[in-house]
């Protein structure tokens, strides 16, 4: 199995990203795929110079709802985190999306999230 291809079966492939030099800053992590190659979640870290001041998050996605429409990537749930300095713990922020709007102005495309 190719390095990238962090496992594979059932209920899809999870792939790993990261960049070619890891010259700070940088970010990794992983994309997790449907069978039928729709994105499901992505999950990711940011790493910078200072340990303390790492961060990253995981953002999940809904099924497209019709195989005939046009789809967009607009997220259901995202939770995001930073490390507070000079602990072992974590500030987390949770998300939670649903009725996004999306206007179409010929090739442009503007997503407003509900709220």
């Amino acid at each position: 199995m190719p390095k990238a291809i962090v496992s594979r079966g059932a209920a899809g492939i999870v792939l790993s990203f990261c960049p070619k030099q890891r010259q700070l800053p940088y970010t990794f992590g992983e994309i997790q795929l449907a069978p039928d190659t729709t994105i499901v979640a992505v999950k990711w870290t940011f790493v910078v110079a200072k340990p303390d001041k790492e961060s990253g998050g995981t953002a999940l996605f809904g099924s497209p709802t019709s195989k005939s429409e046009k789809t967009h990537l607009l997220p259901t749930i995202a939770v995001t985190w930073t490390h507070v300095p000079g602990a072992d713990t974590f500030e987390t922020t949770e998300y939670a999306y649903g009725g996004w709007s999306v206007a179409e102005y010929g090739e442009k495309v503007r997503s407003i999230p509900p709220g």
